[in-house]
């Protein structure tokens, strides 16, 4: 450890355990300006582990202190705690990654059949919920305990709580210590998918109306007792005013080599479908063929959690499809804001199957395409097949019925809604809107000083 608490002043600690969090927390207005605005305070920001020297460079301050996670041996019993907590509850999303983690022999049968007796019974209770969080809340890491020695901090901000090892641990220990918590989870889909929040913090901070739903109907929360606010996307403030980064189209193409004179497809991959090695080059080759209206090019951006190599999409052989990898370097990964907005901002069909490309297409008002089909040449088990994506996820269901994108069930269909779109881009156009008042709202640009007020004002009151 680094420091020690400084007298008089008060001492914050700010959990980024994830790259996702730096890119929507620290690389957001919110940053420089708590940093700014807490100037005669400590920070302690501890940050993504063995990344010390990046969140030296990019966001230290005389007044921060930079520490990192850390990796800790566990206990039988704090193993067994972990393992209740990610089965802790019986949503569809949930169900669906227990049977695809046992599918692909990731989990064994007696493990899956485990997790399916506490699922059909206990985890479908609130009472249940409530004691795991109580059995949660007793755990320990001795790294953690000595951060709190050390610094004795008034108040700790955890970003992404869903990260049970760290940001809810470090929240449960707050607690246990009297220090009030603020808290967030990482993204829309957190609380449907990921098992049970372990920890309730004493501020909640959602991103949108979606997320304090799911608190208190697929989480148990009783948040009588818990400051709520919406805050909308801090990194959705760029995308509301997008202008200082948005190039003229053409010159944006002309920049990464590709034809001004032709429309964009931008594909966007999934870590869960089984024929994205294939899809690819089926596009490419309708697109040869003529089968899309209008001259179109394409560039593929594979998931970060691809289940393929880059090499197995062959793009090299594509006449019309360009790749765009940018996960490739892992130190750089969520790192190409500008580069994104104006992929998303430029494109003229957004093709993907279950992300949050979905949404970014929403918010520039893009016509969007969500895949609900498998390649005919893959022969794929129940829990594989890309349909349970949309009849499986809890967060993905609701967003489809916003109705805000074409959702084929063939490649046919596919090049069919492609079309569509092309010759009438409004089309979904109110769908869209209603999309981003539940899933990102509020979207005025200014979420990032949102959440810079909550947690001021919750320093204000240590």
């Amino acid at each position: 450890m680094q420091g020690t608490k400084v007298t008089n002043k008060k001492t914050i600690f700010v959990v980024i355990s994830k790259n996702i969090m730096r890119r929507n927390i620290l690389e957001t207005e919110f940053w420089p300006n708590f940093v700014s605005q807490m100037k005669d305070h400590q920070i302690v920001l501890i940050g993504e582990a063995g990344e010390r020297e990046l969140y030296e460079e990019k966001f230290g301050a005389e007044n921060v202190v930079i520490e990192n996670v850390s990796d800790y041996q566990t206990s039988l019993w704090h193993k067994l705690v972990l393992f209740l907590v990610r089965t802790g509850t019986n949503t569809k999303g949930v169900r669906l990654y227990r049977w695809r983690s046992y599918t692909m022999r990731q989990a064994s049968w007696g493990s899956t059949m485990l997790k399916v007796l506490l699922a059909s019974t206990v985890a479908n209770f609130s009472w249940y919920h409530n004691l795991l969080r109580k059995v949660y809340g007793k755990l320990s890491a001795a790294w953690i305990e000595e951060l709190f020695d050390t610094y004795q901090p008034d108040l700790v901000f955890a970003s992404a709580l869903v990260d049970i090892k760290y940001d809810a641990l470090i929240g449960a220990t707050a607690k246990r210590r009297g220090v009030r918590v603020v808290g967030m989870v990482r993204s829309w889909d957190n609380m449907a998918i990921h098992g049970l929040l372990p920890f309730v913090p004493d501020t909640f901070i959602f991103q949108n109306k979606w997320l304090e739903e799911c608190a208190t109907k697929l989480q148990s929360m009783d948040l009588s007792n818990t400051r709520t606010s919406i805050i909308g996307l801090p990194h959705y403030d760029y995308y509301r005013y997008p202008e200082k980064f948005v190039k003229p189209k053409e010159d944006f193409l002309r920049e990464n080599n590709l034809d001004p004179t032709k429309k964009l497809i931008l594909l966007g991959g999934f870590d869960f479908y089984w024929s994205e090695d294939v899809l690819p080059k089926k596009l490419d080759q309708a697109i040869e063929e003529g089968k899309i209206d209008e001259p179109v090019q394409v560039v593929f951006r594979p998931h970060p959690s691809t289940p393929f190599e880059i090499s197995d999409y062959n793009i090299d052989s594509l006449k019309h499809t360009t790749l765009n990898a940018p996960f490739l370097d892992k130190r750089t990964a969520f790192n190409d804001k500008d580069f994104f907005i104006n992929l998303v901002y430029h494109c003229d069909v957004l093709i993907n199957v279950a992300s949050t490309l979905a949404i970014d297409g929403a918010v520039f008002d893009r016509p969007v395409i969500c895949i609900n089909f498998d390649d005919e040449s893959k022969s794929l088990p129940k829990w594989k097949r890309v349909g349970r994506l949309f009849d499986s996820f809890d967060h993905y269901e609701a967003l489809m019925k916003t109705g805000s994108a074409k959702v084929p069930t063939s490649f046919a269909g596919m090049i069919a809604n492609i079309n569509e779109y092309l010759e009438d881009p409004t089309i979904d156009h109110k769908n869209r809107l209603a999309a981003i008042e539940k899933f990102v709202a509020p979207f005025e640009g200014d979420s990032g000083e949102r959440l810079l007020k909550e947690v001021l004002a919750e320093v204000n009151e240590v």
